[in-house]
This record gives C-alpha cells, sequence and structure tokens, in this order.
C-alpha cells in the first residue's frame, strides 16, 4: 500500500483493512502519512467519541472521516468539553 503499511501478525485484519480505505480515499488529497491513517483506523475501529491530536494531519483525517477532533495544541478556553446529563 502506498505510504508505507504493511500488515504484520499484530495487526488487526479489520484496522488494516480500513486503513487501506482510508489511504486510498484520503492520501492524495490530505497528504496523509502511514501512521497518521493507522491512528485514525484504530480511533474509528475503537468507535471512540473523540480523536486528540496535536499533529494538524491527523486532525484533518480525523475530521475527514466524520471522528469529532480535539487540537491538544489549542488554548484551553477553544477546547468544548461535553455536556452533562441532567
Amino acid at each position: 500500500m502506498a505510504g508505507g503499511l504493511s500488515a504484520s501478525r499484530s495487526t488487526n485484519p479489520a484496522v488494516f483493512a480500513k486503513s487501506c480505505n482510508l489511504a486510498q480515499q484520503h492520501s492524495a488529497r490530505l497528504l496523509c502519512r502511514s501512521l497518521d491513517i493507522l491512528h485514525a483506523a484504530c480511533a474509528l475501529d475503537l468507535a471512540c467519541d473523540r480523536f486528540g491530536s496535536g499533529d494538524d494531519r491527523q486532525l484533518r483525517l480525523a475530521r475527514a472521516t466524520g471522528l469529532k477532533v480535539v487540537d491538544i495544541t489549542a488554548p484551553v478556553s477553544r477546547i468544548r468539553r461535553p455536556r452533562r446529563a441532567p
């Protein structure tokens, strides 16, 4: 696969397949790197409700996949906290 990902015995096949799909869909447009793609694929596989990173490429990719992102380099006042249930 472009970007240098290759499966190993420790790689979850579902995550690797999702990584391959994300690479095909987003790499050229967002200039994603292989580990950016793998991180986003893991977050999607784990059904994370937030994706935190200080890396602009990871954040763009995560946002493009529908994940809610938290830029950890942003001032704390810009980070929204989830509302608590009444």
